[in-house]
């Protein structure tokens, strides 16, 4: 049975790591490594366990923190927060070619949909794994 959220620790901690992931710090130590050059003074210092407890979701990340990540990780903090539970920035890849072509509110409809279509779809692919189907 899947473990409950109730904080978003989990769900925010995912995305960290897929936005981690394809911003190319396949490693916790080398986004940390990248959080401790770029941290305006009084930030940090920053650890491979504190970044590892975060995205496992055992721990929530403080605002001026997330802001960090997310600017290294070249995704807004509105991403993070409240992205559908795939990769951060996917969503806005996904509407982007479509900027200039229709109105901001067709973007923002767009997005909705995805987004809802994403959430409508989770744990998809996880019962598939479950399961050997797929």
């Amino acid at each position: 049975m899947p473990e409950k959220d109730h904080t978003g620790n989990l769900a925010l901690g995912r995305r960290i790591r897929l936005a981690r992931e394809d911003a190319g710090f396949p490693t916790q130590p080398e986004l940390v490594a990248r959080l401790n050059m770029l941290a305006p003074d009084g930030l940090g210092p920053y650890t491979r366990s504190w970044l590892a407890n975060i995205e496992a979701g055992l721990r929530g990340i403080r605002v001026h923190d997330l802001v960090v990540v997310a600017r290294v990780l070249r995704v807004s903090s509105g991403d993070l927060l409240d992205g559908a539970d795939g990769a951060p920035g996917a969503l806005a890849r996904a509407v982007r070619p479509f900027e200039g072509k229709i109105t901001p509110r067709q973007q923002r409809l767009l997005a909705q949909l995805l987004r809802e279509w994403a959430e409508s779809n989770e744990g998809v692919a996880d019962d598939k794994a479950a399961t050997g189907a797929g």
